[in-house]
């Protein structure tokens, strides 16, 4: 007998189910059948059973197409029905594959059309990869019509067209011929043959082999071929179908939009008129429901419902907009007169965000809120569903506490605990993606990055005894071996199609060049045309040794990785290579056994299908790669924390709390276009047919039923480039207009969330943040910091003591005096270049060019010139091409111009410094003759001026007077030419006197924020005519116009507007008032002055 137990809540059937269970036990030590749809509803059940009575045990939960196949075996008999079916898509797919590579098959007539797919995918170097993803798709096809259309697949058998005018089903319909003409036993025949067995038999030959009660539990689709089944199944057992039902009335007959919009096009506004216009959420969302509906209503069953019943008036309290709205699906109305929206009625919360984050941040300050207004709720009674859970799940991670995940000891912002549920393991999980990742080898460049990135997984750590450690000492000797790509020059040619053939570079010229400066000089030297890197020394030669033993392993398994292996073999080769690379820990026994599974199960699948053929690693990889792209739906549901989870089909599990993240349109209800071999999407639907936008739009509907106090729903409505309006999902929209026309809810009750965390409104909200540190930081917004930082930041100084600087650091500080602040703070905003790169250097850069030019000039000798020059070209610091040996010939030259007037002797070079009150500052130059000389390599600035005029003061103030001469290269002009700038001496006196300034400024700048930049000073004094003789020159208006030019931001080459020091301590636009003009004047006028009257030639 079929019994059929509707009701609109889950809740209720759980408790019907119950009282079934004790009231009609299982006999001795049977095991009662329940069949759900998905692991997480099977949780939830066993749980629920467990509360109610006690105890849940002896209970098994088959999926129903495994349970039809282990009923068609009792019925027909073992010898028959094979224990695993050969039809299931994982054998299925070989088998198909197997036929696709044998040339007798494509040479059909039949399979022509296929034949030249295949052929044009060999042209092109696909290899038998695209007859393996054809062979993988049509087995998914082909199972969905062993569901929807067994009658086609019948049809075939019998050499019947069913389809004429798709050209399509020839080589289909050809291909399922030789797929039973060994195996003619398929589940479509199968289920026709059971179907008349169980019709036909008696039943007391049937209950000694079949369960003596069937329950079904919350499965929301059947196909037709399922139903029928059922139906036959209850003529010798009880079949309990417990099933969510959203309305108590009959609405088989409810028409969504879409139909009631196709009956007004071709039947007219008579026909039209006959369709029920009532509740249009469950007309247009409940199509999938409304489907099962009609085909349980075709049986002959006996029911017991479990509808929610209306609490008597004098007990009812005001009901909410979500228990009305739920209580209007379940009576398939549209709302009461008498019934209006309220505004602080937050039954149903629909937020609009500019981002993924926003989304998340939002909803956990609406959670925590929530909890701490209700106390009887619990992480456990929310649930958080998302269309697509692997966009949201790094903004979760951030935002979320994760089981397992310390916390930082100054985190100042409570987290609410979760766990994220269906996420596919090749990106849930680092091992499972770096063990893919291995397979990729051979298509490989071996970069340094990839190879980092391996190194830094805690299983190779382990296998290779590496640490953390030892990984930043690796990565600091792979910059200063410069390797990039390439195993070997062998290896570099092979993946550039020989575009180069040179080992600069690679993994064997860097680890040969840390292998030879270990074991000589600790210097750099040329050996053999190598130059060493003198850096791994002691112990440190072990970590240099696992690094190698790294690489020795991941070259060795390139070259293994290329041969075609049959499925047995890949078996015992992808086990070792995973032992080989890897040593789990106890967090990754899980994925460690997972791999362990997938690739027993690949050689299994084969097995079974009497696949013997050798498989490449691109078809390998592409197996396995499907494999754990394919999320896992029992994992991380419902484990006592808020779950989030995709939006899956059998989740209509009740919780206090649901929040739909996501409902973007365009992203919601989704879309999943049918492969261009589906000949169902092309003709016809069915009823009982599956659709994903159907699917989708049910989704919805029962998680509006679900949501027991609260439903939470979040879009992204506003774009965050430009704030542009972006529309909601179509199914929250119809939400809102039902809402609308039902209860007055207005669109303006649309919470538009700030596009920021740290907003103050993010604060004053009804569900305000609770995140510590952006609550600082809104804080700050609404109470401004002062005009002139110096008012907030002054650092208190130790009593003097003697300071030793040379003139090159004191220039540095007036270069960017805000720079020299923040070093002594300890803060740094520069951004770390120390980059490990995969590309190898396309130019030269001016740091090689500073250290080479530095280096000849210092040793400007024929044999020093060649073999710095043989050391730079075989460093890896420049292009490995023939335009970096002109680059070096024009530095050679550069070198020799500065060589030709540097005195070479070394009585020449002079030390020179001189004395204050607490200060001491040196520097050096040449002297010859009457003349002070010095010279620098670089691009030629003001500051390398300044420090010249710097160096020949501190020479005066020692009592050597005499000019000095500042020579340089002019490197933007053809042909390089000598410059040079002649600064006139001053006496003793005002020498010490100008140092003094500088000396007395430099310890104001280390005490507060001061704006007394060289570049300030150098626009003023040619623009305003800056002068230290009177004050005039601050009435000019070239000040305002010219400091606007300094400190704009917009402007990358602006000294001040682009430096990330004068944007920190200067949040706000600084007026050109709070620049100390007057000091200014009085500190660098006297080297102004001197600069624009030195004699440059």
């Amino acid at each position: 007998m079929l019994t059929l137990y509707p009701s609109n809540k889950l809740e209720h059937l759980s408790f019907l189910l119950a009282i079934l269970l004790d009231r009609q036990p299982a006999q001795g030590l049977s095991q009662d059948v329940i069949l759900v749809e998905s692991p997480g509803m099977q949780h939830w059940l066993s749980m629920e059973l467990a509360a109610q009575r006690g105890i849940a045990m002896n209970i098994a939960y088959p999926l129903p197409v495994r349970f039809m196949w282990d009923t068609a075996r009792a019925v027909l008999g073992d010898e028959a029905v094979p224990k695993e079916s050969p039809f299931r898509r994982e054998t299925l797919r070989w088998r198909i594959y197997g036929l696709l590579t044998s040339e007798a098959e494509l040479a059909h007539p039949a399979m022509d059309r296929v034949n030249h797919f295949l052929v044009r995918s060999r042209d092109n170097g696909s290899g038998q990869l695209q007859s393996l993803q054809l062979a993988v798709a049509l087995a998914d096809l082909l199972e969905q019509y062993l569901l929807y259309r067994p009658d086609w697949l019948l049809a075939w058998e019998r050499h019947e067209s069913v389809l004429a005018d798709d050209n399509d089903e020839r080589w289909q319909a050809h291909i399922w011929r030789q797929l039973v003409k060994d195996t003619p036993y398929h589940p479509a025949r199968l289920h026709e043959e059971m179907v008349t067995a169980l019709q036909r038999t008696d039943t007391a030959k049937l209950k000694k082999s079949l369960p003596s009660r069937i329950v079904l539990f919350a499965i929301n689709t059947m196909a037709p071929q399922f139903v029928a089944f059922l139906d036959a199944l209850a003529m010798h057992v009880d079949v309990h179908l417990f099933h969510l039902n959203p309305c108590v009335n009959y609405w088989g007959n409810l028409s969504g939009r879409a139909e009631q919009a196709r009956i007004l096009r071709e039947q007219g506004i008579e026909a039209w008129l006959t369709q029920s216009q009532d509740n249009p959420l469950l007309a247009n969302l409940g199509r999938q429901g409304r489907d099962l509906f009609n085909q349980l209503t075709e049986l002959q069953s006996y029911e017991i419902s479990a509808f929610d019943l209306p609490a008597p008036d004098e007990q009812a309290s005001p009901p909410t907009l979500l228990s009305s709205v739920q209580q209007d699906i379940l009576q398939a109305s549209v709302g009461s007169n008498d019934q209006c929206w309220h505004e602080d009625d937050n039954s149903i919360l629909i937020n609009s965000a500019h981002s993924t984050l926003r989304e998340v941040q939002a909803l956990h300050d609406y959670l925590l809120t929530q909890l701490a207004i209700d106390s009887s709720l619990q992480p456990r009674d929310v649930l958080v569903m998302c269309p697509a859970i692997e966009e949201y799940a790094p903004a979760i991670e951030a935002v979320f506490a994760r089981v397992g995940v310390q916390r930082t000891e100054n985190e100042m912002s409570p987290r609410i605990p979760c766990t994220i549920a269906d996420r596919s393991p090749l990106d849930a999980d680092p091992l499972v993606a770096a063990f893919l990742s291995l397979l990729s080898l051979p298509d490989s460049r071996f970069s340094v990055t990839q190879i980092v990135e391996y190194l830094s997984l805690p299983p190779l750590q382990r296998k290779f005894s590496l640490s953390e450690q030892s990984l930043t000492v690796i990565e600091y000797w792979l910059e200063r071996a410069n390797i990039h790509w390439g195993l070997d020059g062998t290896h570099k040619a092979q993946v550039s199609e020989s575009a180069t053939q040179s080992a600069m570079y690679s993994w064997q010229w860097g680890l040969q060049r840390l292998m030879l400066g270990m074991i000589s000089e600790d210097a750099v030297q040329l050996l053999d045309n190598c130059v060493t890197i003198p850096d791994v020394e002691g112990q440190e030669s072990v970590e240099l040794g696992r690094l190698m033993l790294v690489i020795e392993q991941l070259q060795a398994h390139n070259r293994q990785l290329s041969q075609p292996r049959t499925a047995e073999q890949w078996q015992h080769y992808l086990n070792t290579l995973r032992d080989d690379c890897f040593t789990p820990g106890k967090e990754d026994i899980d994925s460690w056994e997972s791999i362990g599974k997938a690739i027993a199960d690949l050689a299994l699948q084969c097995q079974q299908a009497g696949f013997t053929g050798e498989l490449s690693l691109a078809e390998v990889r592409d197996i396995l790669t499907k494999r754990f792209a394919t999320p896992d739906a029992g994992n991380h549901f419902m484990t006592g924390q808020v779950t989030f989870c995709s939006m899956l089909p059998m989740r209509s599990i009740p919780f206090k709390i649901i929040a739909i993240l996501g409902l973007n349109d365009g992203d919601f209800p989704r879309t999943n276009p049918p492969g261009s071999i589906n000949m169902m999407a092309r003709h016809p639907a069915r009823l009982g047919d599956r659709s994903r936008r159907q699917e989708d739009r049910y989704l919805f509907l029962e998680a509006l039923i679900s949501a027991r106090e609260a439903l939470y729903l979040s879009f992204q409505g506003r774009s965050a480039l430009n704030n542009a309006e972006r529309q909601p999902s179509l199914v929250l929209q119809e939400l809102m207009d039902f809402m609308h026309q039902a209860y007055q809810w207005q669109p303006d009750a649309v919470r538009q969330l700030p596009l920021h965390p740290f907003s103050p409104a993010v604060f004053k909200d009804s569900w305000p943040s609770y995140a510590g540190g952006w609550f600082r930081l809104a804080k700050r917004i609404l109470t401004p910091v002062a005009e002139d930082p110096a008012q907030l930041l002054e650092i208190s100084r130790q009593a003097p003591t003697l300071r030793q600087m040379s003139v090159t650091e004191l220039a540095r500080c007036f270069d960017d005096p805000l720079a020299w602040l923040a070093k002594q703070l300890g803060l740094r905003l520069e951004l770390d270049n120390r980059l490990l790169e995969d590309s190898e250097p396309f130019e030269t850069n001016k740091l090689s060019r500073y250290q080479f030019v530095d280096e000849v000039v210092a040793n400007h000798h024929a044999t020093t010139i060649n073999e710095v020059t043989r050391q730079f070209l075989l460093s890896g610091d420049l292009p490995d091409s023939p335009l970096t040996r002109q680059e070096l010939d024009q530095w050679q030259q550069a070198a020799a111009l500065l060589a030709q007037v540097i005195p070479q002797q070394d009585e020449a070079h002079c030390q020179v410094n001189t004395s204050g009150e607490n200060w001491q500052l040196y520097g050096s130059c040449y002297r010859q003759d009457d003349m002070l000389m010095s010279y620098h390599v670089g691009q030629h600035q003001i500051r390398r001026s300044l420090v010249a005029w710097l160096t020949m003061l501190t020479a005066n103030a020692q009592g050597i007077d005499l000019p000095l001469t500042l020579y340089y290269v002019q490197w933007d002009k053809q042909p390089l030419a000598l410059k040079s700038e002649t600064f006139k001496p001053l006496g003793e006196s005002e020498a010490k006197a100008q140092l003094s300034r500088f000396i007395a400024a430099i310890n104001d700048i280390e005490q507060r924020p001061t704006l007394l930049h060289l570049a300030i000073a150098e626009v003023f004094y040619k623009f305003a005519n800056m002068t230290d003789e009177d004050d005039d020159w601050l009435d000019s208006d070239q000040l305002e116009r010219r400091w606007g030019g300094l400190i704009d931001t917009t402007d990358p080459y602006s000294k001040l507007g682009g430096s990330a020091y004068f944007n920190w301590f200067y949040p706000t636009a600084v007026p050109v008032s709070q620049v100390p003009l007057t000091r200014l004047a009085a500190l660098y006028c006297g080297f102004l002055s001197h600069y624009k009257r030195s004699g440059k030639k």
